[in-house]
């Protein structure tokens, strides 16, 4: 584990079963003093897990397969459940990131676009969630005081309902096209509205 900063705790986990007892099983227990938890990346733990299940086999086969969309869907459960109020218990504001990866047909043209997740979990993780953004970092540059300064800059995207859109679950947010911050100052007005 390691402090980042005054607000930040940072855990890096070595192994699948590492992740669930370290991570997921306190988060859904409520034992870490934070608003919000984030997954940062998804696809890495749900690589990590395919690693340890198919272990020196050299494909995985159909239990594997099931196992691991099983796995996968009770870790974001958990995750997720720990969003609401519980008592006393504090209620978390929830975080899966993931890279993207694109599904095409055999002649390569571009079905959707998913998170770059092995196995069909890619196509449910969506619904687990009342937000879902596509983001893209940019490089900016602006010329202050004659001097040249970079600064990466970040667009956010919901999910357009199109043949793009992977989530399966209701009330999909709109199409929110826009720079992080204004974005920023509209999850915070809704959550100060709340």
């Amino acid at each position: 584990m390691i402090r980042a900063g005054d607000d930040i705790q940072l855990m890096i986990p070595e192994s699948w079963a590492e992740f669930d007892r370290e991570f997921v099983t306190p988060v859904y227990h409520r034992k870490f003093e934070a608003q919000t938890i984030i997954v940062d990346t998804i696809d890495f733990a749900a690589a990590m897990l395919m690693r340890e299940i198919q272990g020196a086999k050299q494909k995985m086969v159909m239990q594997d397969w099931g196992k691991l969309l099983t796995d996968l869907t009770n870790v974001c459960n958990k995750l997720v459940s720990s969003t609401g109020q519980h008592g006393d218990l504090p209620a978390y504001n929830v975080v899966f990131c993931s890279h993207e990866g694109d599904v095409t047909d055999d002649g390569g043209n571009l079905l959707k676009t998913t998170p770059k997740i092995p196995g069909s979990f890619k196509y449910d993780i969506e619904s687990f969630f009342d937000t879902v953004l596509i983001c893209e970092a940019q490089l900016a540059s602006k010329v202050v005081e004659g001097k040249i300064t970079r600064s990466k800059e970040f667009i956010c995207h919901s999910i357009p309902t199109s043949k793009y859109q992977t989530a399966k679950g209701t009330n999909l947010p709109p199409l929110v096209d826009g720079m992080y911050d204004s974005l920023r100052k509209e999850w915070d007005y809704g959550i100060l509205r709340k």
